[in-house]
């Protein structure tokens, strides 16, 4: 039960592809 976690995960991915 790692929603909070893989929450997190996701937004930096995002956050990332966003940077490029």
């Amino acid at each position: 039960m790692s929603n909070g976690t893989d929450l997190i995960s996701k937004i930096f991915s995002t956050m990332e592809k966003y940077k490029e």
